[in-house]
């Protein structure tokens, strides 16, 4: 999760936009993902101020697409 969604979910919990509780469970979510080929940081860009990159080495076209779309599945779900 990237620093600037998560000040966007607590200006959201501010103005009551999102309770509490649930901004507790967007902000619990297992930071890494393993799709049994890859383990998908989805909090890199907040630990390092970078987005996690896919490291193809070793990877079928077929698995990086599979990276790519469950990356940008969990950003769509986290889009507060």
């Amino acid at each position: 999760m990237e620093q600037k969604k998560i000040l966007e979910l607590l200006k959201k919990v501010k103005n009551g936009e999102v309770s509490p509780d649930e901004a507790v469970l967007q902000l619990k979510k297992d930071p890494f993902e393993d799709v049994g080929y890859a383990m998908i940081d989805h909090h890199r860009g907040l630990r390092h101020g970078i987005n996690e990159v896919i490291f193809g080495e070793g990877k079928t076209t077929e698995q990086i697409v599979g990276i790519m779309k469950t990356m940008m599945e969990r950003d769509r779900k986290t889009s507060w």
